[in-house]
């Protein structure tokens, strides 16, 4: 017991929500990270239209938190008087960050909720006081900001503007209750219009406990919820360390061993060092409590997929880690840990694990009070969900619209293909300013809007207008954050849709030399296959760190970097590393820009590399190609770079600067471009051998989104890292989702790049 009474004392505790708060989260420093959305239902006897609060209407994205809030007063929520508004989640969850949207219709900030109650509760009945008094003041509504970008960021705490923190406290339902307006008058009311809420997260660190997502996904009836497993709700941290209590309604409990799976999502993959389970307790029904469990784990598909959409719950991919007894429960207040595996020093990592009963004590059911995983050592992979939010859009927003033209209103869906560049040259982890300026190039966009959103939860685009596609978009961001406050999208020329590079072209990586920007693009024709490529430039103002697209870009048709041999195809503009002095890729800067790309012998897709100097890079002639042992200027002799695995056609290459693998190069792919596994290889140099791929992420959107449109063709494909934007010892990995079934009729929320981190924990 003493790693995990050390445990929950550190930064585990308020994970579980087995203490108060002492505050609601204002302080100097920067908020916790955000866990998934929450869906919400709300009432409010103050007045018709309290779903507005929950229902996505009138935001530029979805299920993040850095969106703007538009300025339709349709779109809020304003009551007379100052009814509670209380928001019920459909089961008891560890609560994390509340993001609040104040009340921004123009000239009207005044209505806006000044200072508030929130309360708490886990059965809706019983309330308690966030903090120590409950009292929150929210930030009032920017006019300025709604004259700059169309809406208002979240507003959340005043001054700070930082979120309300629950810290992990398990809920069922929160209950926000007006205490004052900005105006003063009562007479104005009390608004708000926008409320997102977030499970609860933190960046682990060795020996914490993770936050978890649970359910029994094969239990028709289940006593308390499949929530609590995970979610601490009948655990205590007291003198002789965690302890769970004996109240059913605290548990999880099912009728019969065919119901008996818990599946757990740990919202990212962790090393594992240990479990704990806490077996049933309910005095009058111990032998309900588990007596023979199996542990599985897995990186890779948890689930599958019907042909109908629905789930697949006990398909995927796993290992098992090994059947294992509990001890019975006692029905004191006070169970000790019924279970403690030790995984320490085994090298296991988990995104989701799998707890299924094969025994009970004789009982009518299986049940659990709880169970905790911990954190060990090693590499993460957790999503980076404001960057995700950051390209997810409705269209709508000034940002979203092209900055080259194009009808306000009907703006950028969501595109694949994202390669980005920080103007600056910088091409390392870390280097991302504050003053620089990052350009994204897309391909395939879709634009139009979502209508603002419709407010019917998961068919957002049902209802699309001014719906059409072009072969790229572009975007400029300006700072070091994913704030669509600085971000602008670009689409097309003049004011209708079009393609800014002037051909059917797909646009691949970007390198900046001197005051010029170059991209590949990849000429297609009506069957989708490669024609040729071309090699695009634009002009760029340093002084500014803006490229201009108002104008046609020069383009260099027929670049000679591919070449057909028999059934073997040769190809380059993959990945680029630059290794220049302006873009400084690695510390030992050799002045040379490397370019990767694909060797494609029938299923057979690997990894190649060429290298050419920046004053030479518009010459193809000049540009070199690794052979195994020099460079040679035969672009046949190239040699494959991985010791296994089959790369995506787009990748990435990356310098890693702190953490076991420094000093070594990170190849981030998706396996066989299209499917649901994130890998990792590493190299000594930049001519690999790239081995050792490791999946470190599953992409279970593929299954999920499914579930819930019913759009069965949703693939993941093309994996990459941005070490331009990514912190220092960090990578921000991108991938994209796209979908077989492209069909207007069905929802298009997800076409769009997701990302996530990979660091290391120490």
């Amino acid at each position: 017991m003493k790693r995990m009474r050390l445990t929950f004392l550190s930064a585990g505790l308020l994970a579980l929500g087995i203490t108060a708060l002492t505050g609601c989260g204002a302080s100097d420093k920067e908020a916790a990270p955000d866990g998934r959305w929450l869906d919400v239902q709300v009432d409010c006897d103050g007045g018709s239209g309290a779903e507005k609060l929950v229902d996505n209407s009138g935001m530029s994205g979805l299920e993040a938190s850095n969106h703007l809030h538009g300025t339709r007063e349709g779109d809020m929520f304003l009551q007379d008087g100052k009814e509670p508004m209380v928001f019920t989640f459909a089961e008891p969850v560890a609560l994390g960050n509340l993001y609040i949207w104040n009340y921004n219709a123009p000239d009207a900030a005044g209505s806006g909720i000044r200072e508030a109650l929130i309360e708490y509760s886990y059965d809706g009945e019983s309330w308690s006081s966030l903090g120590k008094n409950g009292r929150v003041t929210f930030g009032e509504a920017l006019e300025e900001e709604n004259e700059a970008y169309g809406g208002n960021a979240a507003n959340n705490q005043s001054s700070s503007r930082l979120p309300v923190e629950f810290g992990g406290i398990v809920a069922k339902a929160v209950r926000i209750t007006p205490i004052s307006n900005y105006s003063g008058n009562a007479s104005d009311g009390y608004g708000l219009s926008e409320v997102r809420f977030f499970r609860y997260k933190i960046r682990p660190e060795n020996g914490s406990i993770l936050p978890a997502i649970s359910g029994s996904p094969l239990a028709e009836s289940v006593r308390g919820f499949g929530e609590n497993v995970t979610n601490g709700a009948a655990l205590t941290v007291g003198k002789n360390g965690v302890t769970a209590g004996n109240d059913p309604s605290r548990m999880w409990r099912v009728q019969s061993r065919e119901e008996a799976m818990v599946l757990i999502n740990l919202d990212g993959t962790y090393p594992i060092s240990g479990l704990s389970f806490w077996n049933y307790n309910a005095p009058e029904d111990l032998e309900s409590g588990m007596k023979e469990i199996q542990v599985e784990y897995t990186v890779s598909d948890p689930y599958s997929s019907n042909s109908d959409g629905s789930i697949d719950y006990q398909g995927g991919n796993w290992t098992v880690l090994g059947t294992y007894e509990l001890a019975e429960g006692t029905g004191a207040d006070a169970l000790e840990p019924s279970l403690v595996i030790d995984l320490s020093g085994q090298d296991i990592h988990a995104q989701h694990l799998k707890i299924t009963g094969l025994s009970n004590y004789g009982g009518d059911g299986y049940g659990l009070a709880g169970m905790t995983a911990v954190c060990g050592s090693g590499w993460a992979v957790e999503p980076a969900r404001q960057w995700t939010g950051l390209l997810s859009t409705s269209g709508t927003f000034p940002y979203q619209y092209s900055g080259t033209g194009g009808t306000p209103g009907e703006g950028w869906l969501g595109a694949d293909g994202i390669y980005t560049l920080n103007l600056s040259g910088a091409d390392r982890m870390g280097s991302l300013k504050p003053d620089d300026t990052t350009l994204f190039v897309f391909s395939d966009t879709l634009m139009g809007n979502f209508n603002n959103y419709s407010g019917l939860k998961d068919q957002y685009s049902f209802g699309m207008s001014a719906r059409s596609m072009v072969n790229h978009s572009f975007a400029l961001l300006r700072g070091d954050s994913p704030d669509p406050r600085k971000m602008q999208f670009y689409m097309h020329t003049d004011s209708g849709y079009g393609n800014i590079i002037p051909y059917k072209d797909w646009v691949q990586e970007l390198v900046r030399i001197d005051d010029k920007v170059y991209c590949f693009g990849l000429r297609f024709g009506s069957e989708w296959n490669a024609l040729s490529w071309d090699l695009v430039r634009f002009p760029y103002d340093e002084k500014t760190q803006t490229v201009d697209f108002s104008e046609a870009p020069a383009v260099a048709e027929n670049f000679d970097i591919e070449s057909d041999v028999g059934d073997v195809a040769y190809d380059f503009s993959s990945a680029l590393v630059d290794n220049t002095g302006r873009g400084g890729a690695t510390p030992q800067p050799d002045g040379y820009i490397y370019i990767y790309g694909l060797k494609n012998e029938g299923s057979s897709r690997q990894a190649i590399v060429a290298r050419v100097l920046p004053e030479e890079f518009d010459d193809a002639s000049k540009w070199t190609f690794w052979n195994g042992g020099e460079w040679s200027p035969i672009m046949e002799e190239s040699v494959e770079l991985c010791g296994e695995g089959v790369v995506s056609s787009e990748y990435s290459v990356s310098y890693m600067t702190s953490g076991s693998n420094a000093g070594r190069y990170a190849m981030n792919i998706t396996r066989g471009t299209m499917g649901t596994c994130l890998q990792i290889g590493w190299s000594d140099s930049l001519t690999g051998i790239f081995d050792d791929f490791t999946s470190i992420y599953c992409c279970t959107e593929v299954y999920d989104y499914p579930a819930r449109n019913k759009d069965t063709g949703i693939y993941a494909y093309n994996a990459k890292a941005h070490p331009n934007l990514s912190a220092e010892g960090e990578l921000l990995i991108s991938y994209n989702l796209n979908s077989f079934n492209f069909n207007w009729d069905l929802s298009h929320q997800y076409l769009h790049p997701h990302f996530v981190t990979y660091f290391e924990i120490p």
